[in-house]
């Protein structure tokens, strides 16, 4: 009889791990599955970002070509009404 006890907690106690790890790998897969969103997530802000530094830097480019443009615009006019 107390064999059978002893067994039966054992019993018990294994059904217990068992169901344990049953809900860590699903909340491992379900982190994955975040992970995975953060993921791509990330790289869409990444090539946002890229996307903005090269708009920035080209909007740069155009406004010193704009500066240069208006100061050529200046002396033509100057040389025009001498």
């Amino acid at each position: 009889m107390e064999q059978e006890k002893i067994l039966s907690m054992i019993l018990s106690k294994l059904d217990n791990i068992e169901k344990d790890q049953q809900e860590m790998k699903k909340d491992l897969k379900d982190m994955s599955g975040k992970l995975d969103t953060v993921e791509l997530r990330l790289h869409r802000l990444e090539e946002g970002q890229e996307s903005i530094k090269k708009f920035m830097f080209e909007s740069e480019k155009a406004f010193k070509k704009f500066e240069q443009d208006h100061i050529f615009i200046e002396k033509l006019k100057k040389v025009v009404g001498e």
